[in-house]
């Protein structure tokens, strides 16, 4: 479990990803400076901490798989 003080560090992050980032960008933020929150929660839950479908979320993996 993420602690309040690691909790409130991603929450600033997530905030200034989505203005200044594209999904893409956001969730390869998310892979190399927070892979814990990957590990720790479902796709559905990381699809809408990115601002995303998760649908969408299925297609940036797969297109990250294939780079």
């Amino acid at each position: 479990m993420l602690s309040l003080t690691t909790a409130q560090i991603c929450i600033c992050e997530r905030k200034l990803s989505i203005i200044n980032g594209s999904a893409l960008e956001r969730y390869k933020s998310v892979l190399e400076n927070r892979p814990e929150i990957i590990e720790a929660v479902t796709n559905k839950v990381l699809a809408s901490y990115l601002d995303i479908a998760p649908q969408h979320l299925c297609r940036l993996k797969k297109q990250i798989d294939k780079d």
